[in-house]
């Protein structure tokens, strides 16, 4: 007759040593790991994962297309990026002394990473692909909730955070650009504050993070403490206020009626033994009588499900797939590293990284148009964008439909735009990365024999 791996251990284990292991294990988790609701809802409230995380969540929201995964693929190349960044700041000193071997100290330490520390390439690699990376993903991950309706009451506040963090992180990454300090980096950072120069108050801006005339020991100095501890300390705020805010809107949008064919199914969502998921260890009293109205729930409790263990599962296969597809570019891929930065040999042309090479295409026409009015336009209806549909609501007496559908038909007019002004992006920077030759003139990619190109 069989016995189950309970039974052995209850036969091989002594009583005693099991009550001490179970004791050493309450004092990590306190909750048992059945399949009962009082079990699955202890576990999201006895943990971290509640302040970022329900304890039950929406069908729909299990659904991959729901979101494609996009802000937790930002959220987790933000964490590589902290963890393999950490690494590398053990061995790179933002110095532009020239050291014995003739090179400057931050480039000799590039050299370095690439031919003596085990795995610094590798590390390397992968910093700076999911960089770039991290940059793709959130506007993506923009891009979905627009197209979604997804900002609409009441997440307004929390789109705006979002536009901040998607600036926070183009400049994030490119404040760790010049850190290589070879010829891509300097050129790519001197044409970033250049048109920057343009914008009203630019020359503060730029004196600010230069710290001098030109970009030189001051600006490395600058940008790597802005790289390495400003920027990732303010976005890791921000990251978790924009997490809570999930939360205290009522997680992710849905639409208001959805099909049981487009929802994940019930038993794929795992099974209750227990339906007493009410029943508590403790009791509560009523500690006060207030007047007004109570909060209103405003979830079909028929279609909640229990996050762990579908949505936690889930979210912790999206990091494996995320660590395992920027690991292997890593190895596939190594990181650019032209020959050290030389002031009196200027690249020709010298492009700015590919998030910036549109905004410099665009002014080329026109300094201040290209440069600052059209993208600062861009940027402040982007933010503004739930407070002109909420205007336009309480005006023509309206309500705002279409939160949490791809590319609703009530939302026509506002997709119609988001996809012009994408396009015309695409276009911009496919321009500027492809068809710029020396001097900007325009050329055909194969006629570009030297220089260019990021």
């Amino acid at each position: 007759m069989a016995i189950d791996a309970k039974q052995l251990m209850e036969k091989l284990v002594p009583e005693k040593v099991r009550e001490l292991v179970r004791v050493y294990l309450k004092t990590f988790f306190r909750h048992d790991f059945d399949l009962t609701g009082l079990t699955k809802s202890k576990i999201m409230f006895s943990n971290f994962l509640l302040h970022i995380q329900p304890v039950k969540v929406h069908r729909h929201s299990l659904q991959f297309r729901t979101t494609l995964g996009l802000g937790l693929i930002a959220f987790y190349l933000f964490l590589i990026l902290c963890v393999s960044g950490i690494l590398l700041m053990f061995h790179y000193v933002p110095s532009d002394t020239i050291g014995p071997d003739g090179f400057p100290v931050a480039y000799q330490r590039m050299l370095n990473l690439r031919s003596n520390i085990f795995w610094g390439s590798f590390l390397r690699n992968m910093h700076r692909w999911s960089a770039h990376a991290m940059v793709a993903a959130v506007w993506l991950h923009m891009l979905r909730v627009f197209f979604t309706g997804a900002y609409s009451r009441p997440r307004e506040f929390n789109w705006l955070i979002g536009c901040v963090l998607g600036l926070l992180t183009i400049f994030m990454s490119y404040t760790g650009y010049l850190l290589p300090w070879d010829q891509l980096a300097y050129w790519g950072v001197k044409v970033g504050t250049e048109i920057a120069r343009i914008a009203p108050g630019g020359a503060i801006i730029r004196q600010f993070l230069l710290g001098d005339s030109d970009v030189g020991s001051e600006a490395l100095l600058r940008f790597y403490v802005l790289h390495v501890a400003v920027l990732p300390s303010v976005m890791a705020l921000l990251i978790g206020m924009h997490f809570w805010r999930i939360r205290k809107d009522g997680g992710l949008a849905h639409p208001e009626t959805l099909d049981e064919d487009k929802l994940i199914p019930v038993d794929e969502c795992g099974t209750v033994k227990n339906a007493s998921a009410f029943h508590s260890t403790r009791s509560y009293k009523l500690v006060e009588v207030v007047k007004g109205t109570e909060p209103k729930v405003d979830e079909p409790v028929d279609q909640m499900v229990f996050a762990w263990p579908k949505l936690i599962v889930r979210e912790v296969v999206l990091f494996m797939l995320v660590l395992a597809a920027v690991s292997l570019v890593a190895v596939w891929f190594d990181a650019p590293l032209e020959g050290p930065a030389n002031p009196a040999q200027p690249e020709n042309p010298a492009k700015a990284p590919w998030y910036f090479i549109g905004l410099q295409e665009l002014t080329s026409y026109n300094g201040f148009i290209g440069g600052v009015a059209i993208p600062g336009a861009l940027v402040l209806l982007a933010m503004i964008v739930p407070y002109v549909e909420i205007a336009f609501g309480v005006f023509m007496n309206k309500k705002i439909r279409g939160s949490g559908v791809w590319f609703s038909r009530y939302r026509w007019p506002q997709n119609l735009v988001c996809i012009s002004v994408t396009l015309l992006m695409l276009y911009l920077i496919i321009v500027g990365s492809l068809f710029r030759g020396p001097n900007w003139d325009f050329m055909m990619p194969w006629e570009v024999l030297s220089g260019g190109g990021h």
